[in-house]
């Protein structure tokens, strides 16, 4: 499954550049390992804001819930898909 969220413009570059690998996300979409995601740059009153992270899709490689984490919330690990794992 691919899920398509809004990114804050503040975490974007972080995500592009390898150094923020996770996100906390109200589990409302039930998350799973090996989904897909595709993050739409968002800035104030959730406007959309070009940034090159929406050309990018992402995998999920882990879900944590419980754990001291708010019920209803998840955390889950993330890494880019290159162009040759997304032919597959």
């Amino acid at each position: 499954m691919t899920h398509i969220i809004k990114l804050d413009i503040q975490f974007c570059d972080p995500v592009l550049n390898g150094i923020k690998t996770f996100e906390v996300r109200k589990n409302d979409r039930d998350y799973k390992k090996d989904d897909l995601i595709k993050f739409i740059p968002v800035g104030l009153c959730f406007q959309h804001v070009a940034h090159p992270i929406e050309n990018k899709i992402y995998k999920i490689n882990y879900v944590l819930t419980g754990w001291g984490i708010q019920e209803g919330f998840c955390v889950f690990g993330i890494s880019e898909v290159n162009h040759e794992d997304r032919k597959r």
